[in-house]
Parts: structure tokens; sequence; C-alpha cells
């Protein structure tokens, strides 16, 4: 929320202020602010949107999560093509390939929930033989990613810097602050209000 807020907020006050002035560098100022900072509030991942409200109810939950981004493509998709722009399909795209390496990283986080290893940790804190089974689960599902690794051969390499940034993300930090029901709603009315507050400014100063 500190990315499109903010932007809003500027956006807002400029247009309000420029409502007598007239001025037309202020307008177009205030009109930048506003719709770049509006769509990017949409809820749809990855804009700031759509984090926010994966982060607030599903952040732990895989499925709703990969159909929440299935949804976002589609939406993007359709977007890419009301507005007649192709290269908007590269966002699309990414967000198609996150899913899959997330998809991939699910699972190795289901066996590591098998061998009943604790994967809610930062890299700092993970012990060397856990650091070393999440390595091998990499190699096994990414074969074309690191070419001439060996699973089970615990080796540095030069992947070494690449890998441990893989490993970053198949890690969950366990965040011991969550926001609980009541806190969600009032976050979730606040995100709401400052994205429609401004929409319906423009509309009455247009009436």
């Amino acid at each position: 929320m500190g990315g499109p807020v903010p932007g809003i907020i500027i956006g807002s006050v400029l247009y309000w202020l420029n409502r007598d002035l007239g001025h037309p560098t202020l307008q177009l100022l205030a009109n930048t602010f506003l719709i770049i900072n509006l769509l990017n509030s949409l809820p749809v991942y990855p804009l700031d949107g759509g984090r926010l409200i994966e982060i607030l109810f599903f952040k732990d939950n895989h499925v709703i999560r990969l159909v929440f981004g299935i949804i976002s493509i589609i939406v993007l998709l359709f977007l890419c093509v009301l507005l007649m722009s192709p290269l908007l399909i590269i966002i699309p795209a990414l967000i198609g390939l996150e899913l899959f390496n997330e998809n991939k990283h699910q699972k190795i986080r289901e066996y590591l929930n098998q061998e009943n290893i604790n994967y809610y940790t930062d890299y700092e804190n993970l012990p060397d033989k856990n650091y070393w089974l999440i390595r091998d689960c990499l190699l096994f599902l990414f074969p074309r990613k690191y070419v001439g690794l060996i699973p089970g051969k615990h080796e540095y390499s030069a992947f070494e810097p690449l890998i441990v940034q893989h490993i970053s993300a198949v890690l969950k930090v366990n965040l011991g602050y969550d926001l609980k029901g009541f806190k969600k709603i009032l976050v979730l009315l606040f995100y709401i209000t400052s994205f429609f507050a401004p929409l319906i400014m423009v509309l009455l100063n247009a009436l």
C-alpha cells in the first residue's frame, strides 16, 4: 500500500488544487499520478493491489494463489486485447512463468513437510543439511537451469549464488505479527477507499 496510496493522495491533492487554476501542466501531472497508481491498485497479481489481496487472505494457500494467478493472467490478456497492446502480453507471460516455478517450489515444500523439515526460516538460519537437501530438490526439478550439477554431489559451484537465491524463494518467513480478522477488514476498507475516493472526486468535479 506504500506504493500506490501516496501517489493517489498526491494526484488527488494536485487535482483538487487545480480545479480553479485550470493549469494544463498541473492537470497532466495530476492525471499521471492518478492513472498510474489507480492501475497499480487493481486487485490483479502482480500489481500492488493484487499482492495486497494475496497477502491479506491467502498467502499460505497454494491452490487459491494458483487460481488467483490464473484469473490475473486472464484479466491481463483481456486488457491486452482491449487496449490493443501486444507488448502487454509480456506481463501475463511472466506471471505464467512465476506460477510454473511456484508450483515446483510447492512440491519441494510438500516433500520437506513429509521429512519434517522446517522451511519457515530465512537462508541465514538454514542448517547446512537442509541447504543441501533443498539444493538437491532444485537440481532434480530444474535440470535445464543447472546443467552439469549432479544431485547428491555436495560441492559448491559457480552456480551457487543463483542457487542461494532460488533456495530463498522456496523458504517462507514465518511472520509473527500477521494481521487478524478485524484488522484485515480495516486494511481492506482503507484500500477500497483509497481506490474509489479519487474516482468519485473526478466524477463529481466533471458533473
